[in-house]
Order: structure tokens, then sequence, then C-alpha cells
């Protein structure tokens, strides 16, 4: 009885450290792909190129009762080429600023002339709206 007690232990002691470290795996993964995100987008603020995006499709999800829609754009936009981008962004809208976000509207994104699907909206951040109101 007792060495099945022991083997017993032994795979459970396996399985909760192959699981930590799965854990522990993930949460690197995350961090160094938010760390690598993060630095495309001061490359395209620092060195992208404004231009203004026509808005094709909005996807919009609810932002709760805060006011505030989360939303997805589908926009095409003309690089300093000629050549014509179609891209996603995501972005929160303030409920009070909706018409500013329809199909045809133009808004301000940013790119890198090198690869311009490395791209951002030039729009203020979530905080910079609550900031406001």
């Amino acid at each position: 009885m007792a060495e099945m007690e022991t083997v017993m232990l032994s795979i459970s002691i396996f399985f909760a450290t192959f699981f930590l470290l799965g854990f522990i795996t993930l949460i690197v993964v995350m961090l160094r792909n938010d760390a690598k995100k993060e630095k495309v987008k001061k490359e395209i603020r620092e060195h992208g190129i404004l231009t203004l995006a026509t808005i094709k499709r909005v996807f919009s999800r609810s932002g709760g009762n805060s006011g505030y829609i989360n939303a997805t754009l589908e926009l095409v936009f003309e690089t300093e080429d000629g050549s014509k981008i179609a891209c996603k962004a995501d972005t929160v809208i303030d409920a009070l600023s909706i018409q500013k976000y329809q199909a045809g509207e133009q808004i301000p994104l940013r790119y890198l002339p090198a690869d311009p699907h490395k791209n951002m909206l030039d729009v203020p951040s979530t905080f910079e709206l609550m900031k406001r109101h």
C-alpha cells in the first residue's frame, strides 16, 4: 500500500509541476507578446505617417453601462505611394460620438512606411476619454 501511495504522490507532483510550468510559460509568452506589441506601437507613434482611413464596416460590442462601445473597425487607407491597404482596428467609442464611426467616415491612422500593415488608429485612448467626462 505504501508503495502505491508513493507512486500516486509522484504522479501528482509530476502533473502539478507540469501544469505549473505550463502556466508560467504561458505568462512569459503573453508578457513577451505584449512587449513586442508595445514596441511596434512606439515605433508607429515615433516614425509613422499620419493619414486618414475610411471606415468600411463597424462591428460593435457592448461596453457595459459605461457609455462607451467596444468596436472593431474595418478600414482602408492609401499610403504615400498610392497603395491601398485594408486593415482592422479595435477601439473604444464614446456613445455620444457614435456618428463619427459610421461606414464612409474617415478616421486618423498612423502607419509605418516600410510596412503599412503595421498601423494603429490615432485617436484618444479609453483612459483619455474617461478623464474628459
